[in-house]
């Protein structure tokens, strides 16, 4: 059985060895050791794998139940559209958590009139960067037909929630 691994290190010096996909000899940048990568045991990087759980007939419906919701989309949009292409893909991300704290002072002029006031402004932020996660989240492409126009849609497979999507142009008549 392969052990799981966050990161490949230097046989020699214990540096951390950057590699690039499918590569299979590296030399340290450290101490200049070059060593071939995964001779002596099997092994997987770290990452995670957010879970689709969705299927085609449940994507189809939230793409239509959000069809169905809003403003400034075609009132025909759910019954007149029809998809035309639907694929499941798995995009990697990088999740770096990140906190980020700031203070500042300053001066309130809300009063009126304005008075002038001496002073100083300051502002301060820290960071902090803790350790970041390689995943592959499941999105589902879709292509959708309108009126003869093609148009796309991006649904999150883990939650079902719209990512981003084309809106038809409504037409809209004067009364």
């Amino acid at each position: 059985m392969s052990q799981i691994v966050s990161e490949i290190k230097c046989p020699n010096c214990g540096a951390q060895l950057n590699l690039s996909p499918g590569e299979l000899v590296a030399t340290c940048r450290y101490c200049g050791y070059t060593s071939v990568v995964g001779t002596d045991a099997p092994f997987q990087l770290q990452h995670s794998l957010i879970i689709n759980n969705l299927n085609n007939s449940r994507i189809t419906q939230n793409l239509q139940d959000w069809m169905r919701s809003g403003f400034m989309k075609p009132g025909d949009l759910a019954k007149k559209s029809k998809v035309i292409g639907l694929e499941l893909r798995y995009l990697p991300f990088w999740l770096v958590p990140l906190t980020a704290t700031s203070t500042y002072e300053g001066m309130l002029e809300r009063i009126s009139p304005p008075t002038p006031r001496k002073g100083t402004t300051q502002f301060n932020t820290s960071f902090s960067v803790e350790k970041p996660t390689y995943l592959h989240a499941p999105l589902w492409f879709i292509q959708y037909e309108y009126k003869g126009k093609s148009y796309n849609a991006i649904i999150d497979g883990s939650s079902g929630n719209m990512i981003r999507a084309d809106i038809p142009q409504v037409d809209f008549k004067m009364i």
